[in-house]
């Protein structure tokens, strides 16, 4: 049984446990609301994606995570932000595609 039913068996997330001789157990919770559930999933494809994109070292991947993530839903604005990331901060960022 997974402790946040809407994300999958290998997201590592931050929940309540009980602690017991045993050690710690997670505290499993019931299912999320739809909408709340959706916006769970989507921070966690904007971790997983961002994470993927820093081992990559793949702008494209950056877009992707920017734009999963559920407060950026503009591609042109995204696109923008990042170009204008990137720009100032190049010396830290070579190596990306």
């Amino acid at each position: 049984e997974r402790t946040v039913p809407c994300l999958p068996a290998d997201a590592i997330v931050e929940v309540t446990c009980r602690l017991g001789s045993a050690g710690p157990e997670p505290v499993s919770i019931p299912p999320l609301p739809l909408s709340v559930s959706g916006m769970v999933y989507d921070a966690y494809i904007f971790g997983k994606l961002s994470v993927d994109a820093a081992i990559a070292r793949d702008r494209k991947l950056v877009l992707q995570a920017a734009m999963a993530h559920p407060a950026h839903r503009d591609l042109d604005y995204m696109e923008k932000i990042i170009d204008e990331l990137f720009s100032s901060h190049k010396k830290y960022l070579g190596g990306f595609r």
